[in-house]
């Protein structure tokens, strides 16, 4: 995990005490770091989230909405040209939907996990250096969170069941990814090991937080549609974001000091030592100025 040290900078207050925790600890504690520093985590995900889900549910959604319409139409025997509509639905929808949920969702979720980290650590990273270490390894995050998401859905096909089971054995590859710097199929790998024993608190948790997020979208469909409607989803969205990232995050901790009696704030007080020696070889190089 030391690759994730560049991640976790400079100020320093007291780490959280992590150990294994139930499902309503990790909510609990995931709810807990998104109230206490909410402002700072919808900042992320609305800059990297907002401008491609608006798109998507503006445009696309108006394409996919004819698109429904015209096929409604189209069973009750009435004469419509589905091409257009289907062309369209290709070429907008589809495309939009894949860029706001494949890409810009992941690298949201990525940067999202080293501030979560950062508060637990208590040595909490800037807005854009957790932006930047997310974009470093964008394209690993894109890639398995794609591969994860065609496993879920594929298991959803069969009553649902083994998509949750899927999703729950998954549910910590995205911080095993940004904070061990592991590939895409090492992260997912990573992910099973770790969620492997205590499979009935992920699958438990995965639900619940599904049910928050289509409770908080139920809710952006009362409010007026077209711009008002996309612009809404779109906030809420980025909440629901900033929950999961929280609560994986802090699952993940919590399954490595099940299975590797890890101690988060030992590894606190390495990173810090670190700091402090790598600060004092630069200082002690020729030519170095210290700057007061």
């Amino acid at each position: 995990m030391s690759s994730a040290h560049t991640a976790i900078p400079s100020e320093s207050i007291q780490p959280a005490r992590i150990r294994r925790l139930s499902i309503a600890g990790a909510l609990d504690e995931g709810l807990r770091i998104v109230h206490e520093n909410y402002r700072e985590l919808i900042r992320v995900a609305l800059l990297l989230t907002l401008a491609p889900m608006f798109a998507a549910t503006y445009f696309g959604g108006a394409a996919a909405e004819e698109f429904g319409f015209g096929l409604a139409a189209f069973f009750d025997g009435q004469q419509v040209d589905l091409a257009p509509l289907l062309r369209r639905l290709a070429t907008v929808t589809f495309p939009l939907m894949a860029i706001a949920s494949r890409v810009a969702e992941p690298l949201a979720l990525g940067a999202l996990v080293v501030l979560a980290t950062g508060v637990l650590t208590g040595r909490r990273t800037t807005i854009s250096s957790a932006v930047r270490f997310s974009l470093g390894c964008g394209v690993s995050l894109v890639v398995m969170w794609t591969l994860r998401w065609i496993s879920v859905q594929l298991g959803t096909i069969f009553c649902y069941v083994p998509g949750i089971f899927l999703a729950a054995l998954f549910f910590s590859a995205l911080p095993a990814l940004v904070l061990e710097r592991l590939g895409p199929l090492q992260a997912l790998v990573r992910s099973v090991d770790l969620n492997w024993n205590r499979i009935w608190e992920a699958m438990l948790l995965v639900l619940l937080l599904a049910l928050i997020d289509i409770a908080v979208m139920e809710c952006a469909q009362l409010l007026p549609r077209g711009l008002p409607q996309s612009i809404g989803m779109g906030v809420l969205y980025a909440s629901t974001l900033v929950l999961y990232a929280a609560a994986s995050t802090v699952f993940y901790f919590s399954g490595r000091c099940q299975l590797e009696n890890y101690d988060l704030q030992v590894w606190v007080q390495s990173v810090a030592r670190r700091d402090e020696l790598l600060e004092h070889d630069e200082m002690s190089r020729p030519g170095t100025q210290v700057r007061v």
